[in-house]
């Protein structure tokens, strides 16, 4: 599979302003997971269109 390279947590590519998830970053997997990157996706982008730091409190310390 040609999977795209992104961020694990903000699924933000190496181009600023694309995003990827589910099955163009995992491959085949299952629909929830692709289902959880689309909101993570989504939640990114909201916050790039924003202007927003799109990490800020969306993790726990551990996991950045």
């Amino acid at each position: 599979w040609g999977t795209f390279d992104v961020d694990p947590d903000t699924l933000q590519t190496n181009i600023d302003w694309l995003f990827a998830g589910g099955d163009a970053v995992l491959g085949p997997q299952t629909a929830a997971k692709a289902v959880h990157q689309g909101r993570m996706a989504a939640e990114s982008i909201k916050r790039f269109i924003e202007g927003r730091d799109l990490r800020e409190g969306r993790f726990d310390s551990e996991e950045q």
